[in-house]
């Protein structure tokens, strides 16, 4: 039987903050509200079932001959003297592996559209809020009501009186309606939310195969310059691996429209790339640290169990999130879904 399964690329930088005991390097990992924990990177951020679906496993394959490949140039650019510059025919790539191949985003997709279902099942699994629903729709969208009375056939020269009518449905009515169609859009908002975690499995492992050196992602990564940096105090490494600094916020992974000012890449404890669009940021490496910890997903990884570090660890995902919640409740909001209809 597999056993649990890691990238080599994966491993290789988890072993840049790590120590190695016996047959295996270990690192500290630290939690949210947890103390940290000295852990072997065999088996932290272990994949059980590869990159593969419903046994096939191309988007496995493509990984592990991009790692291949990749590799040696982490080896070199490990050794690099501070303020080398790193090409970024070789880094942009690179970027996008770290981006697509992250548990992170896989998940991440996966509760963003689990967030914006429990959103619609406020609006169409509550009574109280489908009547609203209904009421407004009559009023604000009489386009939508003909066009549905048109599918059914109804008589053209009855529609407007019958648009009219429902506008002034007694409330009784109303709820009537709402009852039985909340109750139904109920079952099927949560028969919805089983596909999930599948679709969006299968939606990250599509883009993979598609490769990493000439997607439209990794042409905008060379936009930027790249070089090494070797800080004089230890860094850490988010289990994302990366932090974008953009210009609506910081992030771990990089959307359509993202304008990049600067991004993160830790390799070890003592050595990071820093992609720049214009010029290097000439940031504290405190901010340097807080910044990788709020874009870590669920923990970061150090080569000591340093006291300050521990305080970083309640910032861990306050910026690995794809939308934000607010912005989640205004996709669902009763407003934007009838403007939308």
């Amino acid at each position: 039987m597999a056993g649990p399964h890691q990238h080599h690329v994966w491993q290789m930088l988890q072993r840049g903050f790590g120590q190695k005991h016996g047959k295996h390097h270990y690192v500290w990992v630290y939690e949210k509200s947890k103390e940290p924990a000295w852990t072997s990177t065999y088996d932290f951020g272990a994949d059980k079932h590869f990159f593969s679906h419903e046994g096939d496993a191309s988007a496995d394959n493509t990984l592990t001959a991009f790692e291949n490949r990749i590799q040696n140039k982490i080896r070199k650019w490990r050794a690099m003297e501070d303020k080398s510059e790193v090409p970024s025919c070789d880094v942009a790539p690179f970027l996008s592996h770290l981006e697509m191949r992250s548990l992170f985003l896989r998940e991440e997709i996966s509760n963003t559209a689990q967030r914006y279902i429990d959103e619609l099942d406020a609006v169409f699994g509550n009574q109280r809020q489908y009547t609203e629903f209904l009421k407004r729709m009559f009023k604000s969208r009489p386009d939508v009501i003909e066009k549905e009375l048109e599918n059914r056939d109804f008589p053209a020269e009855l529609r407007e009186q019958a648009i009219s009518y429902l506008q002034f449905l007694p409330q009784e009515i109303i709820d009537n309606q709402a009852s039985d169609i909340s109750r139904k859009a109920k079952i099927m908002l949560d028969g919805f939310k089983e596909k999930i975690v599948d679709a969006a499995k299968e939606g990250q492992l599509k883009a993979i195969v598609q490769g990493f050196d000439e997607i439209e992602r990794t042409e905008k990564h060379k936009n930027l310059s790249f070089l090494v940096r070797r800080p004089e105090h230890p860094m850490i490494l988010p289990d994302t691996c990366l932090a974008f600094f953009t210009k609506s916020g910081l992030t771990p992974f990089s959307q359509k429209g993202d304008v990049v000012d600067d991004v993160l890449i830790p390799l070890s404890e003592n050595c990071y790339i820093h992609g720049y669009q214009k010029r290097p940021a000439e940031r504290e490496h405190g901010v340097f640290l807080n910044v990788l910890a709020s874009c870590s997903f669920k923990a970061f990884l150090a080569k000591a169990d340093y006291d300050g570090f521990k305080k970083l660890a309640h910032r861990i995902g306050k910026n690995a999130r794809l939308i934000s919640d607010k912005e989640i409740r205004e996709i669902a909001s009763i407003d934007r879904i009838i403007a939308n209809l």
